[in-house]
């Protein structure tokens, strides 16, 4: 019995260790080569899920995702960068020193010599704010207001999306089948998505999108459908390919006729849980849904694709 107490206790002391990992949060400083020139304002997000989340900082909007670990006082991880046609794997090690409060990272490609430098404090998270009622949540301003972009991050797990075989991502408000065909559409994309990588993509607008159609007020009213469907057939393997979908990710900015942001929607990045998902001849469509309020509603699979 002692036994059995010391290892549950020591299973909770590694629970209450994980829940408090202290680096989660928003990081904000400069950036530098490794002899401390060239500065540049950087800023990067360590999520509660080990997510690395490197940002602009002068319009907060996601460049780079890529993952960490925690150990001690230690933090090390790694993401992948993308220049034209070129990809590079960056990774960087830190250590935070608690006198200073400031985090310092060397960086670089690969595991060759280090690049540069990052000198970072945690910014502050600002309270959260609470949900509006049901009947201010709506205003009369929302209609002004038209979804501009949808960006749609795909994590590919084990199994890579063979060449060849398409996938269509739909974007709509959650009224009826109909809106799909005004929405935003990315209509049968066919190069491979690789095992254990990120996919992003400006999801672009259907043949007949209107901003009409596509107004805040229409969204905060009936939710937002997000529709993935892929198909094996035009595949090498059309009748065993799979493919293992891991986390999907989703980006919306909603803006007015004359090119301001929302205050509230104009940037907001949704991790959607519960959207791992292996397709297979059998398996072709992940629906993902959310609520007025942008929360994420559980999806659901189609496992009837013949």
């Amino acid at each position: 019995m002692k036994k059995l107490l010391i290892t549950i206790s020591f299973w909770l002391a590694c629970l209450a260790v994980k829940a408090q990992n202290p680096f989660v949060g928003v990081w904000e400083g400069v950036q530098t080569n490794m002899q401390g020139y060239y500065p540049n304002d950087m800023q990067f997000e360590l999520t509660a899920s080990n997510e690395f989340l490197l940002k602009n900082k002068a319009t907060n909007t996601v460049k780079y995702r890529g993952t960490y670990s925690v150990s001690g006082n230690a933090v090390s991880g790694k993401y992948v960068e993308t220049n034209g046609s070129t990809s590079s794997t960056i990774t960087f090690a830190g250590t935070f020193d608690a006198t200073t409060k400031k985090l310092i990272c060397t960086y670089g490609y690969d595991t060759s010599t280090r690049l540069g430098k990052w000198t970072v404090a945690q910014k502050s998270a600002p309270p959260p704010t609470a949900a509006p009622t049901a009947t201010s949540y709506i205003t009369a301003d929302d209609s002004k207001y038209y979804l501009q972009v949808a960006k749609v991050s795909l994590g590919t797990g084990n199994d890579n999306k063979d060449k060849g075989a398409p996938l269509t991502i739909k974007i709509f408000p959650r009224i009826d089948q109909t809106y799909q065909f005004g929405g935003l559409w990315l209509d049968n994309y066919t190069d491979e998505l690789k095992k254990w990588e990120w996919w992003t993509v400006d999801v672009p607008r259907a043949p007949k999108y209107t901003e009409a159609r596509n107004t805040l007020a229409l969204y905060k009213k009936n939710g937002l459908v997000l529709e993935i469907f892929y198909s094996s057939y035009g595949g090498p393997f059309p009748l065993t390919d799979a493919w293992k979908l891991d986390k999907v990710l989703l980006d919306l900015r909603f803006i007015n006729y004359v090119g301001q942001w929302h205050p509230q929607y104009g940037n907001m990045h949704i991790e959607i849980p519960g959207s791992s998902v292996l397709f297979n001849k059998k398996t072709c469509v992940l629906w993902i849904y959310l609520d007025g309020y942008f929360k994420p509603l559980p999806p659901k699979i189609e496992n009837n694709c013949n």
